[in-house]
């Protein structure tokens, strides 16, 4: 299996894997711990932020790439009522009455008229 990876996306890649290199190096020189030690943490940091900037910088999507066969993904819709009323497969839920208050505090699904307003 291969993996189809975008040009600019690999060298986005090398650069961050080579500054982080370069981090680890710098911190390794200027250690005080005995053996010296360079830090790892700062390292990938270094190179994730360089990976994020150029990938904003050179906006690397992956909505760039076609599907591998050109062909769309196949979708299916059946629209077909279904035996026994609305739910199916192809059918949407009928919507529900929005609850209207009444004067008692009680909410009613069907809206009345009240007295007032006549």
């Amino acid at each position: 299996m291969t993996v189809p990876i975008d040009v600019s996306a690999a060298l986005i890649f090398l650069v961050s894997c080579a500054v982080g290199y370069a981090v680890f190096r710098h911190t390794r020189t200027t250690s005080t711990a005995l053996p010296p030690t360079g830090d790892l943490g700062a390292a990938f940091n270094a190179g994730l932020a360089v990976i994020v900037g150029l990938g904003f910088l050179f906006g690397v999507t992956p909505e760039r790439h076609e599907t591998p066969t050109g062909q769309p993904p196949a979708v299916s819709v059946s629209s077909s009522p279904t035996p026994g009323g609305a739910g199916g497969a192809g059918t949407p839920l009928p919507l529900p009455s929005p609850a209207v208050p009444v004067p008692g505090g009680v909410p009613s699904s069907s809206p009345s008229v009240s007295a007032s307003a006549r």
